[in-house]
Parts: structure tokens; sequence; C-alpha cells
């Protein structure tokens, strides 16, 4: 594996060394150890760790403290040669942005491994199965009830199995969550169509109501002439020719006038029914932060489910009540969806609205011409086809509620068969949730003896690493008098990161450079010689840093550097 065989900067003053494969920094405090591992951070990229008390520093301005002047640089060689690269400058108060030179990608495990510690439980245990490394499709179909969906939704990742078993349960997880949410919805949106339906009319109600019109369309007389005049016109589709009497009668004007009122009435009420419905709507806030809020309904609830220690959104180490978020968002979006109705139903007021309309201003224009043409003193005999025309408009009125009955049903059974499909999906998707939750928990316990055994092959004998599972979390640290201690010093610490960086990149591999390289820590010679040679075969460069040198002749393939 390639190691970097030079650093050179002006880092603290100024650091121009030669490493190895295996490395130990030795000096006494202030001597310019760190200055070595600060400039090989700096060079392959582009910041450093653990300077003036935080973890990471990567403003330009603030790494300017690392040197004296208006300049700073860092140069890194690997042993083929291949060089990395740092520097920027200032001029007053101004800093240039950083120039850079990375052909690979560099990796300083001890950093990552620190970090997934800190992580919470999902973190922790993400890491672990990935880091076992043995996971294979046969083995998490055997915990699975669908294996064709788990694989169907698998094909979507081209990932390691161990990483594609985490998106499946975070996008059954999360399709769970959204289709819970459509399901309260469209339950909502049944009853609300449901309301005042009545029963449905079956197809001998119709039948009959359609003779019913044939029968009342009989009774009306047809006034004798050879042929339809200019003035005919048709009651309804389908219905044959009626013939206008020679003369405008009485009975004509008044159901003309009738006719009018019923238009006008019938307008009038739906523009009330679409004012009550837009005026309902508009009691109802739909902030632009709709989607947000859904968001957080979703983070509270998974908060809720995994006892999250602290808020999610502001790093609020005082545990939030996450029942009681969750609660209040699920009632805002219950809110959202009673607009999202409001407004489906203003839609559909609309357009009848203008019909209406429309009708009513046809019926008054037809009114308005009946009357001009009306002669109360004219003495000629007229058919009057009133009482056979009231009926036949009642009869086809009853046929047409009928008729929008059945239509109105059809939707609210398309609607329900809707709701069965999405409950049908909930189900499926939260049974996978769970399948793949239980395959996880099984596979990080195998995985602890795993990642256990490795660990151990970069450790001195004399510490007994243990890998515990609590809970949802993992705690590591040394057994003594068969108790686990995870409250190690600092030189502990740094044995123990180190052996789990190595028997990481040891089960999972890692393309290109490796630097495992902790804090400075307080050795004292016989241990800090025991966990170098313990070291000696971890797969990448060991860059360590002494205040004391190692006891005893410097264990094979280290490279001892004294500073100060």
């Amino acid at each position: 594996m390639a190691y970097f065989k030079h650093v050179k900067s002006n880092v603290k003053g100024g650091v121009d060394a030669e490493l190895g494969e295996k490395t130990i920094i030795v000096g006494p405090n202030g001597s310019g150890k760190s200055a070595v591992q600060n400039s090989l951070e700096l060079a392959t990229r582009g910041f450093v760790t653990d300077l003036t008390g935080r973890d990471e520093v990567r403003r330009e301005s603030d790494l300017f403290s690392l040197g004296d002047g208006d300049e700073l640089y860092a140069i890194a060689t690997l042993d083929d040669d291949t060089t990395f690269m740092w520097h920027t400058s200032r001029s007053g108060k101004s800093v240039k942005k950083a120039e850079s030179q990375h052909p690979c990608p560099v990796a300083w495990p001890v950093l990552d491994i620190e970090s997934m510690l800190k992580g919470n439980a999902e973190t922790q245990r993400k890491w672990l199965i990935q880091v076992a490394g043995t996971i294979n499709r046969e083995g998490i179909h055997s915990y699975l009830t669908d294996t064709d969906l788990y694989d169907h939704m698998a094909a979507r990742y081209s990932l390691p199995e161990a990483e594609t078993l985490t998106k499946v349960l975070e996008a059954a997880a999360s399709s769970a969550r959204k289709t819970k949410t459509q399901i309260t919805a469209a339950e909502q949106t049944i009853e609300s169509m449901s309301r005042g339906l009545g029963a449905e009319p079956s197809e001998r109600d119709l039948t009959a109501l359609q003779k019913e019109v044939g029968n009342c369309e009989a009774q009306v007389t047809i006034v004798p002439g050879s042929g339809p005049p200019a003035s005919a016109s048709r009651w309804s589709a389908g219905l044959g020719w009626h013939r206008s009497p020679p003369r405008i009668t009485s009975a004509q004007v008044k159901q003309s006038e009738t006719d009018a009122m019923e238009a006008v009435s019938q307008w009038q009420k739906l523009v009330s029914d679409l004012e009550e419905a837009q005026s309902k709507r508009e009691e109802i806030q739909v902030p632009a932060t709709a989607k947000l809020i859904e968001s957080l309904a979703q983070t509270t609830q998974i908060a809720h489910e995994l006892s999250f220690p602290m808020c999610v959104l502001c790093g609020n180490t005082d545990k939030p009540d996450w029942g009681t978020l969750h609660e209040d968002y699920e009632g805002y979006l219950s809110r959202f969806a009673e607009a999202r109705q409001l407004d489906t139903l203003i839609g559909l007021l609309g357009p009848q609205v203008d019909s209406a309309r429309k009708r009513a201003e046809t019926n008054i224009a037809r009114y308005e011409e009946i009357q001009q043409q009306y002669d109360p003193n004219a003495d000629v005999p007229v058919v009057d086809n009133t009482v056979a025309l009231q009926a036949l408009r009642s009869a086809q009125a009853r046929l047409h509620e009928a008729q929008a009955s059945v239509a109105n049903w059809r939707r609210v059974r398309d609607e329900r068969e809707l709701l069965k499909e999405k409950k049908t999906h909930y189900r499926d998707m939260t049974n996978l949730k769970d399948d793949c939750r239980k395959a996880m928990e099984e596979l990080v316990r195998q995985a602890v003896s795993t990642i256990e055994e490795a660990v151990r092959a970069h450790l001195p004998d004399s510490d007994d690493f243990r890998l515990v599972l609590k809970g949802k979390s993992i705690s590591m640290g040394f057994v003594r008098d068969d108790v686990l201690h995870t409250a190690l010093s600092g030189a502990e610490w740094a044995r123990l990161t180190m052996a789990v960086a190595a028997a990481k990149l040891r089960l999972t591999g890692h393309d290109g450079p490796v630097v495992i390289s902790p804090k400075e820590r307080a050795w004292d010679p016989a241990t800090l010689t025991s966990a170098m040679r313990a070291l000696t075969d971890a797969p990448g460069q060991v860059l360590l840093l002494s205040p004391i040198k190692p006891k005893g002749r410097l264990p094979k393939g280290w490279t001892m550097v004294e500073v100060g």
C-alpha cells in the first residue's frame, strides 16, 4: 500500500521530515510533533484537526495561526513520487483562496471512527454491518416475508448489500409514513363525497324512470301539420319534434316565467354554495412551509419511535416530547387535507355556476321572447300541453337525478378501491420495514464477533477488546477484572481507535493512501512498544506522536523521527 515518504511545510516554524510506512514522531511538548501531523493533513485534505480546541479547522484565515508570515503551504510526497500540495497567501487582511493538488482521496480512518462513536444509534449500526462485510442477499431473504418486494426496491441501488439493506429500510419507512397520510386524506374525501348521497339507484330503478319519461312524452299533443315549422324545438335528446302551437298561450307565458325563475334560483343556490366553500377555504391558511411541516411530522415520528435524546433540528440536549410534537404536526396536515378537499369542491362548483348562469340567461331571454309574442286578445284555438309538459319535465328531472346519483356512487367506489390499494401498500411497506429492521438487528449481532476478532489482531495481547450492544447503541472498550471499561485513558483510546481503523480497512479495503494517526497522547515506554508492534501489519500508513521513546529495540518496519 502506498505511503507518504516525505512532508514539507512552513507550519509552526517549518517541517521537513522523512517518513516510513510506520512512523513514530518523538519529542517533548512543543517540539513540533503535531506540526508534522498538521502538515500532512493540510497537504492531503486542506484542513487540520485538533487546533485551538476545535475538531476541524478549514477556513484559510483561521489556518494562518499555523504559520507566522503571509504565506502558508504544505507538500507531501508518496513513495511513488505522487505529490500532494496546499498553498495560500494573504495581503493585509485579505486571504487568498487556497490552491491545492490532490491526485486521489486520502483516508484518515481514526477520525471517521471517532465521528461514528459520537453519532446516533442508527449511524453506529449502519457502520457495524457495513464493516462486517459478510452480508449477502440470501442471508437477508431469510428474515423477509416478501422477498420479491425487497428485491424490487433493492434494484434501485447499485450499492453493497449492507448499504442496500439500509436504503430499502429507509425507503420502506418513508413510503409507509407518506401512505398513512394519504389514507387519512382519502378517508376524509370519501366521507365528504358519500354525505347525502342516499341509496344508489339500481338498473331496475333507471329502467323504470326511463319508461316513465317515455310515457310522459306520449301524452304531449302533436299539432297536426305536414311538417315541423321553422320554430320547432326539441325538449331533450332523442325525444322527437314538438310543433309549436300557432299562437302563444297564457299558460306558455306562465310556464316560461316559471322556468326562468327556477333557473335563476338554481343559479343563486350554486353561487351561495361556491361562496360558502370559498369562505371556509379562506379560513384555512396553508403556509408555504406546508412541505416542511409534512417533513417535520415524519421527522418527529421517527424521533419518537427511536427516542432521540436531543433535538434533531437545533441540537438542544433537552429531550423534546416527540409524541406531542408529532400529534401537533399531524393536526396541521389534517387541516391541509381539508383545504385540498375544499379546493376540489371549489373547482367543481365554478363550472356549475357558469353553466347555471348561462341556463338562467337563456330561460330569461326565452321568457322575454314569448312574452313579446303573446297576444291576450287573440281568439285562436291552441293545444295546451302545460300539464303534460310539467309531468314530462318532472320525470326527466327524476331520471337525471338518478343518473347523477349513479355517477357519484361510481366515483365513491373508485375512491374506495384506491383507498384499498393504499392500505395494502401501507401494510406491505410497514411489514417490509419491520422485516428489514429485524434483519439489521440480527446482522448487527453477527457483525460484532467478526469485528472484535479483526480489532484484536491489531492490539497488544494485554488489551481485551470488547464491542457490546446496549439497546440500540454500541459501546467499545477494554475488559479488566470482567468489567467493560469505556472511559479510557488517552493512550488506551488511541490504541483502540487505531486498531478499529485498521480492522475496518482489513475488512472493507480502501483504494488509495491511508493514514492511521491519532491525536498525541501520553504513553509509557512499554505500552508504546507493544502498541507499535501490534500495528506493524496494519493495512495503511501509521503515524504516531509521542513525548517519549518506545522501550527497547524499535519494532520491525517502524521509522522513528526525533524532533526538537
